[in-house]
């Protein structure tokens, strides 16, 4: 099981997500870090990035938003939660 922070939880009691999505092949890491950014300011509740490590590790570096990655590989989603991801979707 995976601990979302308060904040999360909290939105998550009241039934109400606001999910931004990167873009499930879109690597840019310049582009990807500006929309999580906006997200944050946005009031967003997670952010739903490509499922590589070395961007989750960077967009976790830059936002304290909840970071989700789909996934059918294992050792991906692995790494991926190694990486800060939080919110795991198996499949897309």
């Amino acid at each position: 099981m995976i601990n979302m922070s308060s904040s999360s939880q909290a939105k998550e009691n009241q039934k109400r997500a606001f999910k931004v999505i990167s873009g499930i092949n879109n690597f840019n890491i310049n582009q990807v870090c500006c929309l999580a950014k906006a997200a944050e300011i946005a009031g967003a509740t997670y952010i739903d990035v490509a499922a590589n490590p070395y961007l989750v590790r960077q967009v976790k570096e830059i936002t304290n938003l909840e970071i989700c990655i789909s996934s059918i590989d294992p050792s991906l989603i692995y790494q991926c939660i190694t990486n800060g991801a939080t919110i795991i979707e198996i499949g897309n």
